[in-house]
């Protein structure tokens, strides 16, 4: 079993190579498009890297095929350049038998997509929805643009100026929320305060102007600071309306009566993607290993093995993902999802024992 071994350290430390690189390019694509919530709108960092953290569960689900498609193809080739591979058939080793780490390693992978696919992304999914419905309540109008009236969680907010430092002069703030009275504020400067408990403004040198309706009636009180919560709480789950890709499994099959028809069909595509993607490592290792084994080898490489594997596991994912936009479209189309996992396999198998 000493090539067992061999080949399933020597994949895995290739496929973890890999998913590290993508992963991190593609992080690094998606920071300069969230950085602006941390130089604008004073969000937390510690919120700023959690998003990251949360959005890793649904890069997994696809990032993990295709690496695991590459890495077998990578560790496959570099062997057979060295002839490994062919020392391995000279000793009595099958195609399967060699194949055997490989398929061992994806069903490891595929395990953990069922995981991540039925558990980790929809609990990530509907956390960074609350996100960014946090987001949208308590941040995206805090880049206040002065000499405007800004309204935020039904307040009205306006500011004379604003400088680099997003130190603010000039406040006022007007807060008519509550039927019993309205409170008016106004400050010399200030600035906005995020931290992981909400947003709030801190002001100094200003008073607070409170009018009750039933008295008619006011109160004012100067101060040399003050501050001021602008955080609205979360929408609670109930509150929200999950869509499909934020949904457990089982909220998949029990959805509401009340959904309407586009809303059903996304949800019908997305029980199917459910049950298929985690398979996909399975499927691509397979189809890596049947086509980069096939024929004879040779020491100046293997290009044309190459060639045909990844055309293969190309063909095989736009097959997929049109089979998603057809189910999606109608339900009758959902034997072709399964046709074509079944016949890809089937076909990797076949080559695999010649």
């Amino acid at each position: 079993m000493l090539y067992f071994n061999y080949l399933f350290k020597k994949t895995l430390n290739q496929f973890l190579a890999i998913i590290s690189i993508l992963i991190t390019l593609i992080w690094f694509s998606r920071a300069i498009a969230f950085m602006r919530y941390i130089t604008e709108n004073g969000i937390g960092i510690g919120k700023f890297f959690y998003l990251f953290i949360l959005i890793l569960p649904w890069l997994l689900i696809f990032i993990i095929p295709v690496s695991m498609f590459i890495a077998v193809i990578m560790v496959y080739s570099g062997m057979i350049k060295t002839n490994e591979i062919t020392i391995l058939k000279n000793s009595g080793l099958t195609k399967m038998q060699i194949s055997k780490p490989i398929i061992f390693l994806a069903i490891l992978t595929s395990i953990f997509c069922f995981i991540t696919s039925f558990y980790l992304m929809p609990m990530a999914n509907k956390e960074m929805r609350l996100m960014r419905i946090d987001f949208a309540n308590n941040y995206a109008s805090l880049a206040f643009n002065p000499k405007t009236f800004e309204t935020i969680n039904d307040l009205t907010i306006y500011i004379k100026d604003r400088d680099q430092n997003n130190q603010l002069y000039g406040i006022m703030l007007n807060d008519d929320r509550s039927q019993k009275y309205s409170i008016t504020i106004t400050a010399q400067k200030g600035e906005i305060i995020a931290n992981q408990n909400g947003v709030y403004l801190f002001m100094e040198d200003g008073t607070v102007q409170r009018f009750n309706y039933e008295k008619n009636n006011s109160e004012i009180l100067n101060f040399d600071s003050y501050v001021f919560n602008l955080t609205r709480d979360k929408g609670k789950d109930s509150q929200v309306q999950w869509k499909a890709k934020e949904r457990y499994f089982h909220e998949l099959i029990n959805y509401e009566d009340d959904l309407d028809e586009n809303r059903i069909k996304k949800i019908r595509s997305e029980i199917h993607e459910r049950l298929t993607y985690p398979l996909l490592p399975i499927v691509l290792s397979m189809i890596a290993t049947a086509a980069i084994l096939f024929g004879d080898f040779s020491r100046r490489g293997n290009l044309k093995n190459i060639v045909f594997a990844s055309l293969c596991g190309i063909l095989f994912m736009v097959l997929n993902i049109v089979s998603y936009e057809l189910i999606e479209n109608s339900a009758k189309f959902t034997p072709f999802l399964y046709i074509n996992l079944i016949t890809a396999l089937f076909i990797a198998l076949k080559y695999s024992k010649n």
